[in-house]
């Protein structure tokens, strides 16, 4: 999926899939990013309810692109409202995304960045990084 083109001697720039591309600087050592080489794992989280059919369209979406989610489900445990309310910013829409610790958003903003040509970025190497 990654397409990879020297610039310079310190930088990469990444392409993924169509024409979306990224650009990563080699560290110190002359090593790429852990997260192009595959030696990274980012973490995905989902706050989901059973009935909901944007929750599964978002897990469906995402384990397509090879994440595993966790998910947590608002229904078996009211004790995570206040935990989601907060990790949110007060949003009570499901699902609720964090990749990597990151509030990206719900179902409709997950589909956006994969339109955009991002999701697989932010899965490989988090939503902090130049995606």
């Amino acid at each position: 999926m990654f397409k990879f083109r020297y610039i310079l001697s310190s930088l990469f720039v990444v392409t993924i899939l169509a024409g979306s591309s990224f650009y990563f600087f080699k560290d110190q050592t002359g090593k790429l990013p852990d997260c192009l080489t595959g030696n990274s794992s980012i973490s995905v989280e989902m706050y989901s309810l059973p009935n909901c059919p944007y929750c599964r369209y978002a897990k469906t979406l995402l384990t397509q692109k090879g994440a595993e989610v966790k998910i947590f489900d608002l229904s078996q445990n009211p004790n995570l409202r206040k935990d989601f309310l907060e990790r949110t910013g007060g949003k009570t829409s499901v699902p609720q995304i964090f990749i990597g610790g990151q509030h990206v958003g719900d179902y409709s903003r997950l589909k956006a960045l994969d339109r955009e040509g991002k999701l697989e970025c932010y899965l490989k190497c988090g939503v902090s990084k130049s995606c």
